[in-house]
């Protein structure tokens, strides 16, 4: 999956379809195909997963690194990653935390996974931003957001089965 189609983002297509003249009497409208034909690729959503696999490729991150790093069960996050099981926005996010992917990124994945984006102005989600920002590992924001008084990103799951009996 290529990562550069998204740089034809919404604004760039919205400018070039202003620039479509549509013709009232012909119904074929030539120019639509031909503009249809042309960004094709970009009017496609990519799969979120793949996009996020993309990106944390070009960063470096291979998959082994952000199912250990991701604070979930790495069985379960190999799953996400394998597209056999299904995820939430908060999953979507600790691996995109995992993978090393920009806020840009992150954002990117979440409206193809079709999930709200980040918004700065609701608190949660303004950690979660800045931890991204700061480059902090996925349970460095879980135990930002806990040290806020806020949920965690996703439930820590512990691997140990001795640490529980204790």
């Amino acid at each position: 999956m290529d990562v550069s189609i998204v740089a034809k983002d919404t604004n760039f297509l919205r400018n070039e379809a202003n620039k479509v003249k549509l013709d009232k009497k012909n119904t074929n409208n030539e120019a639509l195909r031909k503009f249809f034909k042309d960004h094709c690729d970009a009017l496609q959503f990519p799969d979120p997963i793949d996009y996020l696999l993309a990106c944390a490729e070009a960063h470096g991150v291979t998959v082994n690194v952000i199912a250990a790093q991701s604070s979930f069960e790495r069985t379960q996050a190999r799953h996400i990653l394998s597209h056999d099981k299904q995820f939430d926005r908060n999953k979507l996010i600790a691996l995109a935390i995992a993978g090393k992917l920009t806020l840009e990124e992150t954002d990117n994945a979440l409206k193809y996974a079709k999930f709200s984006t980040l918004y700065a102005k609701d608190e949660w989600d303004d950690v979660i931003i800045f931890a991204i920002n700061g480059g902090l590992t996925t349970m460095a924001t879980n135990e930002l957001l806990y040290d806020l008084g806020y949920d965690p990103l996703v439930k820590v799951l512990r691997r140990n089965k001795k640490q529980d009996e204790q």
